[in-house]
């Protein structure tokens, strides 16, 4: 390899191949076929590997296919020396092992000029269990020639624990980490929802406090979450209400404690900052449902039995949701109210979405705010990854608010279609009384044509 920084003319580009540490390589086979110009060489290569509790790696022994796709191009017309070859390597493995799956996500990429433009960019990536798709599409950056690979770190795959189902003689307890119990009635309701489940209801201390807008002091609140979640005999929590507040206490909830012992949480609107945070630092499957103080119609006991109880599909299909980008999806179910998740940015709080299945909804927001915070979203990167967007009910979010009019589908649509995934809206989730139950962090399939959301995991 004979370059400097900034690759001179007469440099001859090596390839840049990422490989996993440890691995013995086992065979190469390579062919060789030329078009338009491009000499393309991809080579076949298989490993086995026996890795040692290193760092990032939960298992003594792993066996690794490793795929890797080479491209060089030589003599190619625009390029100041004949002999100029470039090249690019993007390694991806598929990894498992007894008791614990990590995988890598892996990124190279290449981009070089001829005399007209850039003409070449590859972006291989591998996560999770699929396969790596290799993408070659036409470069836009004429103003310089850059050859760069970069490598991302080495990352476990996303693994999410399903709580244990909340079954007859469960104990929940009943709390207000966000805002206040507007009527006297709604705390009796909340414990005879929990009564028909068969379960005993566990009052917090504070859970009937108010201080203004919020269920009383931060240290109270505060407290009574982590009564509970220290609390081996507890089972669950149940939100008693959202409102605001709760992201003013996430930093000092006791994480570790639920990590020792899970437990199911319940909730949504303001409670989405509560499952942002616990899958972010606990990676638990968590319930975006009806909080306890609400009258449950029949759809919503209905999804939220086959969600918390049965821990089955708690979705399916709804044939007034309307399709705004077609496609079909697979991944994690993540997100909530669209309000909390977009104060989230820029702290430890906000949840990975990669891989997800985006499920929003929001109440009392304009379009135009609508816009706004799905733009603050996709700009702080949070939506890289995204594998489709499922919008709930917008309650009260009147199209022609802040000086002129948009529809809500057209704003939803033009972050679809700028990420380039599926997007559907009107499924019943939200700030409604006949809502599904979302279990976040657990696996799921979207296919906008049949208007249909399935759960299929609850470990993913």
């Amino acid at each position: 390899m004979s370059a400097a920084a900034g690759w001179a003319s007469t440099t001859t580009a090596a390839l840049a191949s990422t490989t996993l540490a440890a691995a013995t390589t086992a065979g190469l086979a390579a062919t060789a076929t030329a078009a338009a110009g491009l000499t393309t060489t991809t080579a076949a290569l298989s490993a086995t590997a026996t890795l040692s509790t290193a760092a990032g790696w939960a298992s003594t022994t792993t066996t690794a296919a490793l795929a890797s796709t080479t491209l060089a191009a030589a003599t190619t017309s625009g390029f100041t020396t004949a002999t100029t070859t470039a090249g690019l390597a993007s390694t991806t493995a598929a990894l498992s092992a007894t008791g614990a799956t990590t995988a890598t996500a892996l990124r190279t990429e290449l981009l070089f000029r001829t005399s007209h433009s850039c003409t070449l960019r590859s972006v291989c990536s591998w996560q999770r269990k699929k396969q790596c798709m290799c993408h070659i599409r036409t470069c836009n950056q004429q103003t310089h020639c850059v050859i760069r690979a970069t490598n991302i770190e080495f990352v476990p795959v996303k693994h999410f624990r399903r709580v244990k189902p909340l079954e007859s003689g469960a104990r929940i307890a009943l709390i207000a980490p966000a805002g206040p119990l507007q009527k006297p009635e709604e705390l009796a309701r909340a414990q005879e929802n929990a009564r028909t489940f068969g379960w005993e209801p566990i009052v917090a201390l504070h859970a009937r406090d108010r201080t203004g807008y919020l269920a009383g002091h931060d240290r109270d609140r505060l407290n009574d979450i982590n009564v509970a979640l220290r609390d081996p005999n507890i089972d669950g929590i149940w939100c008693l209400r959202g409102g605001y507040g709760m992201i003013r206490i996430l930093a000092d909830i006791d994480y570790d404690a639920l990590s020792r012992t899970p437990k199911a949480i319940i909730g949504y609107s303001d409670i989405t900052a509560l499952h942002a945070a616990v899958q972010r630092k606990c990676r638990l499957v968590t319930y975006h449902g009806p909080t306890a103080r609400e009258p449950l119609s029949e759809l919503a006991r209905d999804s939220f039995e086959r969600a918390v109880v049965k821990q089955t599909d708690s979705c399916g299909t709804t044939p007034n949701a309307r399709e705004i980008n077609a496609g079909t999806a697979e991944g994690r179910l993540v997100g909530g109210n669209l309000a909390v998740l977009a104060s989230l940015c820029g702290t430890p709080f906000i949840p990975d979405l990669n891989d997800g299945i985006l499920i929003l909804e929001d109440i009392n927001e304009p379009v135009y705010r609508i816009d706004r915070m799905l733009q603050q979203l996709r700009l702080s990167g949070a939506l890289t990854g995204c594998k489709a967007i499922v919008f709930g009910e917008c309650v009260k979010c009147p199209d022609d608010a802040g000086g002129g009019g948009r529809a809500f589908d057209e704003v939803l649509g033009e972050t679809a279609h700028a990420l380039g995934v599926p997007c559907m809206a009107g499924i019943p989730v939200g700030h409604i009384d006949a809502q599904w139950t979302i279990p976040l962090g657990a696996t799921a399939t979207l296919d906008t044509k049949t208007r249909t959301l399935a759960v299929t995991s609850y470990t993913s």
